[in-house]
């Protein structure tokens, strides 16, 4: 099948992250897939994790630019390729596209609050969750799908060993207001004042990058935060057995992709109520759930892994093992691909 997935911009985030693994799965399936970048914003490094055997086209147009040359290059482009199907990863690229290739669109919303409106024109909208799912709905969007996220599986280490100075670790987008990192920052702080020795680890980028470099050393972190930046997707799943307790303390969120390489690499989480968290660590059985979006409540969760960690308490092997089967089996990237491909299918009343 002939694919052509489309984005504004390619830098790191979920939803980027999530289009490298889909793309790449679909030209293993043996599809002729195209990746089509709007905007001259974009990360080289992700682009080096793309399979070679995906077409990238890279059309350069500046952020915010009015030039409508570029929506007619980019209609232009679909016309001159023949593709079948047509995959959005922005709401609002319907506003570009002509009439005639929002008619074989899909679009799949990557997070909450897109005001996406009930008349939208794609022909079918993808919810990665089944919270997206039920905020779509509430909209008043009616032609929708649910295809969850997957990952390579395969792919992640598996940990064997816990540190004797615990490594904590937060992956993901740099924005505090939507990832809380602050949030984790803050009770890293009550358990060093509580002589509960451990090292926090961001890996990631974004806009709160400096401030979160100047809070760690307002609370006298500096020697016990570390800031990795990006790392490549396949050195990632490398790492991650090396740390002994990841935690996500999003204010918001869609879904859940580290949760779930957390849970694949048998590691223990702590989690916020965010509802893409819960939903992805089966209704948070799998996970410890902080039900407040506080310091102090992280800290006690911590401080109580910690202590089960340092024990060899005999729960947090059997919830290693229960994670572990329960994210393979839900939340592999070939199950996503066919799921999508089902889709296209009966979008062009093809037989899968």
């Amino acid at each position: 099948m002939k694919i052509t997935h489309i984005i504004w911009s390619f830098t790191v985030g979920g939803a980027e992250t999530m289009l490298i693994d889909i793309v790449n799965q679909q030209a293993s399936d043996g599809n002729n897939v195209n990746l089509v970048i709007l905007n001259r914003h974009y990360s080289k490094e992700l682009l080096r994790e793309i399979d070679s055997r995906v077409k990238i086209v890279l059309l350069n147009r500046p952020v915010g630019s009015k030039n409508v040359l570029y929506v007619l290059q980019l209609n232009f482009l679909l016309l001159t390729s023949f593709c079948q199907i047509i995959h959005c990863h922005n709401y609002s690229l319907e506003k570009i596209l002509f009439s005639y290739f929002l008619k074989k669109s899909i679009l799949t919303i990557h997070g909450f609050n897109r005001p996406i409106k009930e008349t939208n024109k794609y022909k079918m909208v993808v919810a990665i969750s089944n919270a997206i799912l039920k905020d779509l709905k509430s909209k008043g969007l009616r032609n929708i799908a649910l295809v969850r996220n997957g990952v390579k599986t395969n792919l992640i280490e598996k940990k064997e060993r816990f540190n004797f100075k615990i490594q904590i670790v937060c992956v993901g987008r740099l924005e505090h207001q939507v990832k809380g990192q602050d949030i984790l920052l803050k009770a890293l702080s009550l358990l060093k004042k509580d002589s509960i020795d451990s090292t926090l680890h961001f890996i990631g980028e974004g806009s709160s990058e400096d401030y979160l470099k100047r809070l760690s050393e307002q609370l006298k972190l500096k020697d016990d935060v570390i800031f990795h930046g990006p790392l490549p997707r396949e050195k990632l799943y490398k790492l991650l057995k090396n740390f002994d307790i990841i935690v996500q303390p999003s204010i918001h969120e869609g879904f859940g992709l580290t949760a779930v390489e957390g849970m694949i690499a048998g590691i223990p989480l702590v989690i916020s109520k965010a509802s893409g968290l819960i939903e992805v660590t089966k209704d948070g059985e799998l996970a410890y759930v902080v039900k407040d979006d506080e310091p102090n409540e992280y800290y006690f969760t911590l401080k109580k892994l910690i202590l089960k960690i340092k024990s060899a308490d005999s729960s947090i092997i059997r919830r290693k093992e229960l994670s572990k089967s329960y994210a393979s089996d839900n939340y592999s990237i070939k199950s996503t691909c066919d799921n999508y491909f089902n889709i296209y299918c009966k979008l062009l009343n093809l037989r899968p």
